[in-house]
C-alpha cells in the first residue's frame, strides 16, 4: 500500500471477511474456473515409462504413471462454438493460391506468395480431397477444410511457491494473421490443462 501506484479507492467496498469466507468456500468445496457447463471434463491420463536396465516384451508390461487430474474441452465443441459465432465472419473458408507477376510485359512469369496457413499447398489439397469425398442422397451442404494449430507453454499458478500448469491452447489457420495477433479478437482458445508432475529416476 505504500507503493506509490497504489490507489487507496481501489478499497472502496472492500471488506477481507467477506473475501476470506469466499477463499475458504472456494478451497472446501473444490470449485474451480473449468466448470461442466462450459465443456470441460475431468480424466487422468496413464503413459507408459521406461526403465532403465530393464527390458519388456510388450509396452503394454511397462509401468504407468498417472497424471491427473487433466482438464480438458472436446475439439468438437471448441469447433461448433467458433464455427457459429461472430468471430468466423473473418475466417477464410476457401483455400487458394496467390501469384505475382512482376514483370507486365512477360505474364508468364509469376511468383507464388505465401502469407498464410490458408494459402499453402496442404490447405489447398485438403480441400480438393474433402469435395471429392462421397456424399450421401440430398446433401449439399458446403464442406470446409480447417486448420488446427496447438501451442503450450508452461504457465505459473502462484506468485509464491513452484506450482505450474501447462496450458494447451488452439488456434484456427483459417483466421488472417493479422485477426490472430490482435487480444481484442480472442483467437486464442483453452483446450486442455495439463498439470506438472515430478517423479524421481530409479536406476534398477
Amino acid at each position: 500500500m505504500q507503493d506509490s501506484r497504489f490507489d487507496p479507492m481501489e478499497l472502496v467496498g472492500f471488506n477481507a471477511h467477506v473475501e476470506n469466507v469466499r477463499l475458504d468456500k472456494y478451497l472446501k468445496h473444490g470449485t474451480n474456473p473449468f466448470c461442466k457447463q462450459d465443456g470441460w471434463k475431468e480424466a487422468t491420463i496413464h503413459i507408459r515409462l521406461p526403465v532403465e536396465r530393464t527390458w519388456y516384451a510388450n509396452e503394454n508390461d511397462a509401468p504407468t504413471l498417472a497424471i491427473g487430474p487433466l482438464f480438458h474441452r472436446r475439439l468438437t465443441d471448441i469447433i461448433k462454438t467458433v464455427c457459429t459465432s461472430k468471430l468466423a465472419e473473418t475466417f477464410n473458408f476457401t483455400p487458394y493460391t496467390m501469384h505475382w507477376s512482376p514483370n507486365t510485359d512477360r505474364p508468364e512469369q509469376v511468383e507464388r506468395i505465401y502469407g498464410d496457413t490458408y494459402m499453402s499447398n496442404a490447405m489447398y489439397v485438403a480441400q480438393i480431397k474433402l469435395n471429392n469425398l462421397p456424399r450421401a442422397d440430398g446433401d449439399s451442404m458446403e464442406r470446409v477444410a480447417l486448420g488446427l494449430m496447438m501451442a503450450s507453454d508452461s504457465a505459473q499458478l502462484t506468485n509464491f511457491g513452484s506450482a505450474s500448469v501447462w496450458p494447451i491452447y488452439m488456434m484456427f489457420a483459417n483466421q488472417p494473421k493479422q485477426q490472430r495477433v490482435k487480444p481484442s479478437c480472442h483467437a486464442v482458445h483453452h483446450l486442455a490443462y495439463v498439470p506438472t508432475v515430478t517423479y524421481s529416476r530409479t536406476i534398477l
